[in-house]
């Protein structure tokens, strides 16, 4: 059980950092100007798998849940032991949970970011409550 809360902490704790912290801003800017530059001179060949490649990260790395199935699949593999390159029955299975893992992760992420999300707008109306009821200094 405790190898499964640290799995979520882990998987919610990295796709927030990916996706929303400004830690991560250099890494998401970067992959937003590689995938707008597809059609540029040296990524020009349209058969090239680049500018997909560019174009998919920008996406995974702006969405909470996409990069939260991911993470989670991979945090798994650390935190599990699980037979994904196995193609017996246990393999079947492991792959299986793999999955169900990865789905799990994309939930928690989203969790995560919705937590974050709500404290940041509770700390930004405390904010203005505290402005709004400062003594006034009369005229």
């Amino acid at each position: 059980m405790i190898e499964f809360v640290a799995w979520l902490l882990a998987v919610a704790g990295s796709a927030l950092v990916l996706t929303q912290s400004s830690i991560a801003a250099p890494i998401r800017n970067g992959f937003d100007r590689l995938a707008k530059r597809s059609g540029t001179w040296f990524l020009h060949d349209p058969e090239a798998l680049t500018p997909h490649v560019f174009r998919l990260a920008a996406k995974l790395t702006a969405c909470p849940m996409c990069s939260g199935f991911w993470l989670g699949i991979a945090w798994a593999s650390v935190f599990f032991d699980i037979a994904w390159h196995d193609f017996g029955a246990r393999g079947r299975h492991d792959a299986a949970l793999l999955i169900a893992l990865g789905f799990a992760g994309s939930f928690a992420s989203a969790v995560g970011v919705a937590l974050w999300l709500m404290l940041n707008e509770a700390t930004a109306t405390m904010q203005a409550w505290r402005y709004l009821n400062q003594p006034k200094d009369p005229p």
